[in-house]
Formats: structure tokens, sequence, C-alpha cells
């Protein structure tokens, strides 16, 4: 293993279960060339998609309306895996 892909893998290992499963997934793609010309087509579609002017506006509104329910009380901690939890201020 190059001293490259060490240190990704060392970093990968201080995330979540979750993201480690879905960083994982992608590599095994890539690796198993399961990749293909549609997930290119795809990756370019939200590339052209998240990099509009457009969306930055969209965004940025999100971002100030969340941050503005936030001071608010308005937003609730909620996994939905599990149905045994209630609805809980931030």
């Amino acid at each position: 293993m190059t001293n490259k892909l060490k240190n990704a893998f060392d970093k990968i290992s201080t995330l979540s279960e979750k993201e480690q499963d879905a960083i994982a997934e992608a590599l095994l793609a890539v690796v198993d060339d399961t990749w293909g010309p549609e997930d290119d087509k795809d990756e370019a579609e939200w590339d052209v998609l998240v990099g509009s002017k457009r969306s930055h506006a969209w965004l940025d509104k999100m971002v100030k309306q969340v941050r503005q329910d936030i001071q608010e009380g308005k937003v609730y901690d909620f996994d939905p895996s599990d149905s045994t939890l209630k609805a809980s201020p931030c």
C-alpha cells in the first residue's frame, strides 16, 4: 500500500461507520469497474446543477433560513431509523 493511500485510509477511519461504508462502496465501484458511463453522465449533470449561480443563490437562501430556524428553536434532532424517538429541541 502506498503512503498516500495509507494516509487516506487513516483519515477515513476517523469518520462515522456510515460515512466509511459510503466511501468503501464508491472505492469498490471504481476497483470492480462497475463505475460506468451512466455514472459519469450523472456526475456531470450534478456538477452543472450545483455549480450554477441559481443553485448557489438557492443554497444561500436555505442556509439563512436554517440559521434563523435554529435561532428561533424550530429545529429538532430526529433519527428516522429510531421509531421510539420523540422530537426534542436541539
